[in-house]
C-alpha cells in the first residue's frame, strides 16, 4: 500500500484520486546547463512523502542533492556539480571536482591517496565516481499496490591489457516512502581473478549537520587513521561548531552487525526533529569509516561502509588485505538510508 499523510492506499484508491501519479511523486530526467555542471545529466526523484533526491548518471549514478521536508541532508562540496569533462584526476585535482553528495562512489582500483603501481597511476578514491552510466533508465511502475521510483545504469571500469570490471546499480525509492535503496552488484567480467576495493562515501551536511548532531553506532572497536584522528579519539561521536583552524579526522570501527548481519548507523538532529539511519550488509563491506570534517566551509561528516583502509592500493598489496574478485564472479551489495521525523 501507498501510505501518504498517515493513511494507506491501494493502486485503485491513488489512481481515482489522481489522473496522474507524478503529481505526488515522480523521477524526471534533466540536464544542467550552467558552469563546471554543464551537460551533467540529471535524474530528479520526489517520493511524496518529503523526501527529494539527484541522481547523477553521468557521475556513477550517485546522490548529489537531498532533503527532507524541505531542510537540506547532504554535503555540496565547494566545487558543487562538476561534469566529467572538467575532472582530471591527477595529483590533488580530486579536491577541484569533488562534488560531496549524499552518496559518491569510491573504486574500483583504489580508495584513499593516490598512487602509482608498475607505472599505472591511481588517482584520489579512484576512477568510478567520475565514470558515466550507460545502458541508464528512469521509470515509475506499480508492483500490486505499491508504486516505484527506479533508475538503473551500468559503469565500466575497464583497461586494454587490463581489468575487465563492471559496477550495475539499481536505485530505488517507493511512493509515500522515504527510503532509498542501493542494490549494485559488481561484475568482474575476465578470466583472471582481480583485486578491488570500494567505498560508499556518504555524507552529510548543514543544517541536518551542526553542532547539535548525535551520531549512534553499534558496538564497535575504534581506531585512529592517523595522530590527527589520536587527538580526537574521546570527542569522534560529537560535533563542534566550525572551527577555522581544523585538520580532517578519519575513525575506523569494527562494528557488531546485528543478528541478520546487518549494520545501523543513526544519524539524529533533535532540534529538527530528523533522523537518518544508513543500513547495509556487512558481509561484503566489513569496515566502517568515519570521516569528520569540523573545518569551516568543509563542514561535513561522512559514514563510510567500506572493504578496505582509506590508504592506497599500494598500501592494501602491501598489508596483503586487498580483496579479490573471482574470475567472471558477481558480488552484490545492498544499503539503504532511510530519513524520518523523529517520533
Amino acid at each position: 500500500m501507498a501510505r501518504l499523510n498517515e493513511k494507506d492506499y491501494s493502486k485503485e484508491e491513488m489512481l481515482r484520486y489522481c489522473g496522474n501519479i507524478n503529481q505526488i511523486g515522480s523521477i524526471t530526467k534533466s540536464s544542467l546547463l550552467d558552469g563546471k555542471a554543464d551537460g551533467t545529466n540529471i535524474y530528479t526523484v520526489k517520493t511524496g512523502g518529503g523526501l527529494e533526491y539527484t541522481l547523477v548518471p553521468s557521475k556513477c549514478l550517485d546522490i548529489t542533492s537531498l532533503s527532507f521536508k524541505g531542510t537540506n541532508i547532504s554535503l555540496l562540496a565547494k566545487p558543487g556539480i562538476t561534469s566529467p569533462k572538467y575532472a582530471h584526476p591527477f595529483g590533488n585535482d580530486f579536491l577541484y571536482y569533488v562534488t560531496g553528495g549524499m552518496l559518491f562512489t569510491c573504486g574500483l582500483k583504489n580508495v584513499g591517496s593516490s598512487c602509482e603501481e608498475n607505472g599505472e597511476y591511481h588517482p584520489i578514491h579512484g576512477r568510478i565516481g567520475i565514470t558515466p552510466a550507460q545502458n541508464t533508465s528512469a521509470r515509475g511502475y506499480w508492483v500490486g499496490n505499491e508504486y516505484v521510483l527506479e533508475a538503473y545504469g551500468e559503469m565500466n571500469e575497464s583497461a586494454l591489457f587490463g581489468s575487465n570490471l563492471c559496477l550495475k546499480r539499481t536505485i530505488s525509492s517507493k511512493l509515500g516512502q522515504n527510503e532509498i535503496i542501493i542494490n549494485d552488484v559488481l561484475e568482474n567480467n575476465s578470466p583472471y581473478e582481480e583485486d578491488f576495493m570500494l567505498l560508499y562515501h556518504f555524507n552529510f551536511g548543514f543544517p541536518f549537520l551542526d553542532e547539535d548532531t548525535k551520531i549512534i553506532f553499534p558496538q564497535n572497536n575504534i581506531e585512529p587513521r592517523d595522530k590527527n584522528a589520536e587527538i580526537g579519539l574521546k570527542e569522534s561521536e560529537k560535533n563542534s561548531l566550525p572551527l577555522d583552524n581544523y585538520d580532517e579526522q578519519v575513525f575506523y570501527r569494527d562494528v557488531v552487525a546485528d543478528k541478520d548481519g546487518k549494520v545501523k548507523i543513526q544519524i539524529i538532529n533533535n532540534r529538527l526533529g530528523i533522523k537518518a539511519i544508513i543500513e547495509y550488509e556487512q558481509k561484503n563491506l566489513p569496515i566502517l569509516t568515519q570521516w569528520k570534517s569540523m573545518k569551516s566551509t568543509d563542514y561535513a561528516l561522512g559514514i563510510e561502509p567500506c572493504n578496505c583502509l582509506v590508504f592506497s592500493r599500494v598500501k592494501a598489496q602491501e598489508s596483503g588485505k586487498i580483496k579479490k574478485i573471482k574470475p567472471f564472479e558477481k558480488i552484490e551489495f545492498i544499503l539503504k538510508l532511510l530519513i524520518s521525523e523523529l517520533i
